[in-house]
């Protein structure tokens, strides 16, 4: 994510990414993915993932199968759940409890991203806003990295 026009929160957790695939894949039956295992998969990936997703791969994702890419993860997932392809993503944004029809894989080796809260410098805030601000610095300790 690019912060330099931003100023942000940087709080104390983090995201992994993995792969959401369908109950009956393959894939649903391992623990982790490796990029063996989706190297010859057709892949859909956020339009964001680009640079942290070819390291990953160790390779340019031109040479991937890449069948789709998306902005709406609620968009890939309906993909995924009519077997067009494998999303990448971050864990715990799509619902893949009994009855979802899909499965969450992290990938190996693991990617973690980091996360932020941002907004427009010299944004005007609420009392509301500042308030939500306060309390989150207060709770997490969240630094104050994006401020200039």
């Amino acid at each position: 994510v690019d912060l330099s026009r931003s100023e942000f929160l940087k709080l104390p957790a983090s995201n992994r990414w993995g792969a959401f695939v369908r109950e009956d894949d393959p894939l649903a039956a391992l623990a982790s993915v490796t990029p063996a295992d989706l190297a010859r998969r057709s892949l859909i990936l956020s339009e964001q993932a680009g640079r942290e997703m070819g390291a990953w791969f160790h390779r340019d994702l031109e040479d991937l199968d890449v069948v789709a890419t998306y902005n709406l993860l609620y968009n890939a997932v309906m993909l995924a759940r009519r077997g067009i392809g494998v999303v990448v993503s971050l864990e715990g944004i799509v619902d893949t409890g009994e009855g979802s029809g899909l499965a969450f894989r992290p990938l190996e080796p693991a990617i973690a991203a980091d996360v932020f809260i941002a907004w427009k410098r010299y944004q005007a805030f609420s009392p509301a806003a500042e308030a939500f601000l306060a309390a989150i610095r207060s709770r997490w300790g969240a630094k104050r990295d994006g401020f200039k």
